[in-house]
């Protein structure tokens, strides 16, 4: 048999692996080499789309400034003497007031100040709406016989008030609610310091308040007798002797959204 002819395949199989082992060295020089990575496989374009803008909501109306509020001179005929009165015009102090939160777990008392010739609840200590009530007072601890006279305004809040003979003992506070707090909406409450607790004397169930609007509210103590007024209608009368003298102030909730103008404590005359 021809030699040349027995040999012929192992010669096409040597080219063969040759050839196939210069594709492999090409290849593989290929892989490492970054220009030639990119001529070989440029990045692949963006398959996920950019997303579509949010939608934005119509731009909000601001707060209207609220109306000139009513005058405080809504007092008793019986009523003398003014113990205290302001209008908060020209004035931010209110180093004359303490703050007296009806919570014993935030260390902070909550923020009043006097914005706009008005005084403002802000919010609890932090800076941050809060569910509990806070009170505002001023005076002296020895007032007994009088009455305080506020104007109030809400734009929200969920109570609105003024408190009388406030001591470390506690305080009486007249409460109006909302008009859709769906329960008694005029409250006259005593308010224990020692247990932080309101415990409710008598209830009145009139309308509750409207926010942005103003009402007068009016709270007269004389001896043991208890008398709630709004815009000048008697809503609320009772009786309760466990206070007898203290301070007097405005109140609400710890929410913000409530001011008070044209505070007045008149004297009443002592009870026979």
């Amino acid at each position: 048999m021809n030699q040349a002819i027995l040999t012929k395949p192992r010669t096409l199989l040597y080219v063969l692996v040759v050839a196939l082992f210069s594709a492999a060295v090409l290849l593989s020089s290929c892989g490492t080499d970054p220009a030639a990575q990119a001529e070989q496989a440029p990045p692949p374009e963006d398959i996920i789309p950019d997303p579509p803008p949010m939608p934005t909501g119509a731009p909000r109306e601001p707060t209207p400034a609220p109306p000139p509020a009513p005058s405080a001179e809504v007092g008793l005929a019986e009523a003398s003497t003014t113990l205290a009165s302001t209008d908060f015009e020209g004035t931010t102090d209110l180093s004359t007031w303490e703050v007296i939160d009806g919570t014993d777990v935030v260390p902070e008392p909550s923020i009043w100040e006097v914005q706009d010739g008005r005084l403002s609840q802000i919010s609890d200590g932090y800076g941050i709406p809060a569910m509990f009530p806070t009170a505002l007072v001023t005076g002296e601890a020895d007032w007994s016989n009088y009455v305080v006279t506020s104007a109030v305004y809400a734009t929200g809040n969920d109570e609105v008030g003024l408190v009388v003979r406030a001591s470390d003992e506690g305080y009486y506070v007249f409460r109006m609610l909302s008009a859709t707090s769906g329960g008694p909406t005029r409250i006259l409450s005593r308010y224990d310091a020692a247990a932080v607790d309101y415990e409710n004397l008598a209830t009145s169930d009139g309308d509750g308040y409207e926010l942005e609007r103003w009402y007068t509210l009016q709270v007269a103590v004389q001896g043991d007798q208890i008398r709630a007024f709004v815009d000048g209608e008697l809503v609320i009368e009772t009786t309760d002797a466990t206070l007898t003298q203290g301070r007097a102030g405005v109140y609400g909730y710890a929410l913000g959204d409530l001011q008070f103008d044209n505070f007045a404590v008149q004297a009443l005359p002592d009870t026979q």
